[in-house]
């Protein structure tokens, strides 16, 4: 008897254990399924089996788990930005966001400030897919890298179709404040602010926007 006790006891825990890591609305999921909601149950009857300390070991195994779960997630989300980068403007007409943009800072030898340019076309390209931008602005960052948790005022050019471009008003730049970066991360992303845009039919708003970009 004491053998199958203790064999009882053990398939208890391993239950108590397994079912531990799973959120307690995954277990409200389980009760709703008639199939699986005797294994509830026996999770229920599994914490007056267990000892203290095997609910303390497995509690801590259990948020181990979701730690390497989150962290998986995540990596997974970071793996999926844009290989070739990607603009996306919050018009008060809808625009399709790029498919790609390149990011360069152009620095000068005599201390002047460095020259940021965002493009997300060839220059002199014969043939373009719309809408094509081209954000500049100056910055005191020495490198691409170095732009990380910094905010840089530029000036925003979008042709939206050919021969329909608007552009940020002269008192009216866009503030572009870049996410802080990991060592030699690229792609560089960052959040635009809302701005004024004069088109050649008058002003129109821009709400915001993001970027991910590639540095050249």
């Amino acid at each position: 008897m004491k053998s199958a006790s203790g064999f009882f006891r053990a398939v208890l825990c391993l239950w108590f254990v397994t079912f531990s890591s799973f959120s307690f609305d995954a277990l409200i999921m389980f009760h709703r399924n008639s199939t699986l909601a005797l294994g509830s149950v026996l999770v229920l009857l599994g914490l007056t089996a267990c000892s203290k300390k095997e609910i303390e070991q497995a509690i801590v195994e259990a948020k181990a788990k979701t730690q390497e779960l989150t962290e998986t997630a995540t990596a997974t989300v970071e793996e999926v930005l844009p290989a070739t980068g990607e603009i996306a403007l919050e018009m008060e007409s809808p625009l399709t966001p790029t498919k790609t943009a390149t990011i360069e800072l152009i620095t000068f030898p005599d201390g002047r400030p460095s020259v940021l340019q965002i493009i997300t076309y060839e220059v002199g390209q014969t043939t373009s897919t719309y809408p094509k931008v081209l954000i500049q602005g100056t910055t005191d960052a020495a490198n691409v890298s170095s732009l990380g948790g910094t905010k840089v005022m530029c000036d925003l050019y979008v042709t939206i179709a050919p021969g329909k471009m608007a552009m940020t008003a002269a008192d009216s730049q866009v503030q572009l404040t870049f996410k802080t970066l990991d060592t030699q991360q690229n792609p560089i992303e960052a959040q635009l602010s809302a701005s004024k845009l004069n088109t050649p039919e008058g002003t129109t708003n821009l709400r915001g926007g993001r970027l991910i970009a590639v540095a050249k």
